[in-house]
């Protein structure tokens, strides 16, 4: 267990872990699941899933829909960054902690509306499958944008470091 530990990113263990343990606590004492029971391999690798969910929440709900369309925080020419970041080292540790700020922020919107779900359904009958269906469709809807969103990330820097024109890159 200690190896696994030792070989744990820094950046997985601020975005992905902690986040998801916060979020599995909560569910733990305020729906009274017993999640701290499955020991303590089960409850971080289960941490390290919800803290990933998490994550991409937070990149599409607050990166893609709410900082865009407010225009905050960003809009940098990747090229630039990737160049800001060979220069200047302390990027990648601010934006490791804007995305844990990002994390944090979707968790607690998370525990809301979980609350609120608490609150509204014994009011209105729902059927378990059906949320677990949906829930899961969801799931598969968010890692496909995620995963055509990094594929994107992964043509782009691939254009950079071969001095391509990026489709993106405004010049």
């Amino acid at each position: 267990m200690e190896k696994i530990i030792e070989k744990i990113d820094k950046y997985e263990l601020i975005n992905h872990i902690i986040p998801g343990s916060i979020f599995l606590l909560f569910l733990n004492f305020y729906y009274d699941y017993k999640i701290i029971e499955l020991g303590a391999f089960y409850f971080i690798l289960l941490s390290y899933s919800v803290g990933i969910i998490i994550g991409r929440l937070g990149s599409l709900i607050f990166g893609k829909l709410i900082f865009k369309k407010l225009k905050i925080n960003g809009g940098r020419e990747y090229k630039r960054y990737i160049a800001a970041c060979k220069k200047d080292e302390k990027i990648n540790v601010l934006i490791t902690s804007k995305n844990m700020y990002r994390n944090f922020s979707i968790s607690f919107l998370l525990m809301i509306i979980f609350i609120l779900i608490k609150y509204i359904t014994p009011k209105v009958h729902f059927n378990k499958e059906i949320i677990i269906v949906v829930g899961i469709l969801l799931l598969i809807i968010l890692f496909v944008y995620s995963t055509i969103h990094i594929g994107n990330y992964i043509d782009e820097r691939i254009d950079i470091a071969t001095n391509k024109k990026s489709k993106k890159t405004k010049e």
